[in-house]
């Protein structure tokens, strides 16, 4: 899958990683760990496999779209200021802020991507008792 990192229209990223005190790499990470979580609320909310939905390509970029506009820029828009400061030893005060923003992403999702499994199809679940 590919990072959308070094994006020239989102001048947003390089503050925020400043501001966590990530580099390219953590920030991808960080990204991806959110997305994963992400996946796992939309598999159970449409009845898919988390794996599924983790190895699409497609959602991957949709949710990487969605972070830029939803989670940086929104940080950008309320906090810009302070991150343009360089506030040392606040970058937990940012990923807190910043986790906030991601739990939120939960709430929208692209409905020609995910679509719900038919009442028949959905899993049975059984448990054996041994």
């Amino acid at each position: 899958m590919e990072i959308l990192h070094d994006n020239p229209r989102n001048p947003n990223r390089l503050l925020i990683m400043r501001a966590l005190v990530y580099n390219d790499w953590g920030y991808d990470n960080l990204i991806h760990q959110f997305f994963v979580t992400w996946c796992e609320a939309m598999a159970l909310k449409f009845y898919h496999k988390d794996r599924d939905l983790i190895a699409n390509e497609m959602l991957f970029n949709y949710y990487q779209k969605q972070w830029q506009i939803l989670v940086e820029k929104r940080m950008m828009n309320e906090y810009g200021g302070y991150l343009k400061q360089n506030i040392t030893q606040a970058e937990n005060t940012y990923y807190k802020i910043l986790h906030e923003y991601a739990m939120e992403l939960e709430n929208y999702y692209p409905a020609s991507l995910i679509t719900k499994v038919p009442a028949k199809a959905k899993p049975k679940y059984q448990f054996n008792l041994n």
